[in-house]
């Protein structure tokens, strides 16, 4: 079975995750370093059944499971899930030397493989949907404070070419939006993007507007461990 699966990858089409109709029921996975596994809950919404494969990466959007690299296994890495039914899925640290003062970041790949049609060709092209996820691997000594992240990012004033926002903190900062406004009420959008810990990223201009009066404040969001999206605004002196 294994050996079918991987050679399926190789010879199929990965579509968009947005069709996916197997889910997890995390849209991120917090993975504390004393835990001796994290447990992956997917749900089939679907009435038909699905081959599952789940492999980790450090880095690799094009990574397969014959080259996966994360430090961590899933167990089991290929199993069926009936339709309308849940399933679990152990992930498992494997050891090795990451920072203990800041969180890790690495990759998990969900591929949902659709049964094949007794009827069709063995040419027949299958399309399988993929599915990345983010694992945090936080140490211990940082279990608790994630919640106050917003409180040690800064930003610098804004020019022509962005906005430098800079975290100060050991995790990873996942920005959904960044609004700077001008005390004359004048406002304006940045891309925002993911700040690994204590690093600081310029944020380009969405668009070409500038503020013309004194820079005030900026209100930027970003996602928590629960997948929630949470606001804070930052105040020029």
């Amino acid at each position: 079975m294994k050996k079918f699966i991987f050679f399926i990858l190789f010879i199929s089409a990965f579509v968009s995750s947005a069709s996916a109709s197997v889910t997890m029921l995390k849209t991120r996975v917090v993975y504390l370093s004393d835990t001796k596994s994290e447990t992956l809950k997917l749900k089939n919404n679907d009435n038909t059944p699905y081959i599952m494969q789940i492999w980790t990466d450090i880095d690799n959007p094009n990574s397969t499971p014959a080259d996966a690299d994360g430090p961590f296994i899933v167990q089991p890495t290929v199993f069926r899930i009936e339709p309308n039914t849940g399933r679990d899925a152990n992930l498992i640290y494997t050891g090795g030397s990451l920072p203990k003062d800041k969180e890790s970041l690495f990759y998990l790949n969900l591929v949902q493989i659709p049964p094949r049609d007794a009827a069709s060709s063995e040419n027949e092209l299958s399309f399988l949907i993929r599915h990345r996820i983010k694992i945090f691997y936080r140490p211990t000594s940082l279990s608790s404070g994630a919640d106050d992240i917003g409180k040690h990012i800064s930003f610098s004033g804004i020019t022509s070419s962005g906005i430098e926002v800079k975290n100060n903190s050991p995790y990873f900062l996942s920005l959904n939006s960044v609004k700077v406004f001008g005390q004359a009420g004048e406002k304006i959008e940045l891309i925002p993007t993911m700040i690994p810990p204590f690093a600081s990223k310029k944020l380009p201009l969405k668009d070409e507007k500038t503020i013309n009066s004194k820079q005030d404040k900026v209100i930027f969001s970003f996602t928590n461990d629960l997948g929630g999206n949470v606001e804070y605004t930052y105040k020029y002196n």
